[in-house]
């Protein structure tokens, strides 16, 4: 999406990387103003980057959720969800299986977010390649975090954090 999309959704489908994309959504240069992004329901299957990536300062979106989606054959190009810079007011990713992938949240300090809810999801394998800086790779102080009922498997830890980046992230 870009411009002024107003609310963009998603819902109950199938998307392949056949075409070697990288990333599923890929906020454009051009700026996008919304506000909601929602992708619900949905399977995306052998993306070697980002659910989403965000990085320009152009970006401007009220709320992003993403529900009771699943990743397979995912890559560890990037954060599966990688916002750079940016304005994105709420993240919520609940009741979703994501498998695979770098850093579960990367949040740089370009972004101006203010809550990140991750609710009663099914993590796997997540964080477990060689340029992973963990599950929540922040680097920008956040309003709030939830993080609530969610099952970790197949987590390791080779001389790395596996959650927190760095300290002092409230």
């Amino acid at each position: 999406p870009s411009g002024e999309v107003g609310s963009f959704k998603l819902s109950n489908l199938t998307f392949v990387d056949a075409a070697g994309a990288g990333c599923f959504i890929t906020l454009p240069e051009t700026g996008v103003t919304a506000s909601e992004i929602v992708v619900e329901n949905c399977v995306l299957d052998g993306f070697s980057k980002s659910v989403i990536y965000g990085n320009y300062e152009t970006a401007n979106i009220d709320k992003i959720v993403f529900d009771g989606v699943q990743t397979k054959n995912w890559g560890t190009g990037q954060g599966i969800f990688d916002f750079r810079k940016g304005t994105y007011g709420s993240i919520i990713i609940k009741e979703s299986t994501i498998t695979g992938g770098r850093d579960l949240i990367r949040l740089d300090s370009g972004c101006n977010t203010g809550e990140v809810v991750i609710r009663n999801n099914t993590f796997d394998g997540v964080n477990n390649g060689v340029n992973g800086n963990g599950m929540l790779y922040v680097r920008k102080g956040l309003v709030t975090y939830k993080v609530i009922g969610n099952l970790f498997l197949n987590q390791t830890a080779d001389s790395k954090n596996t959650i927190w980046k760095t300290s002092g992230v409230q």
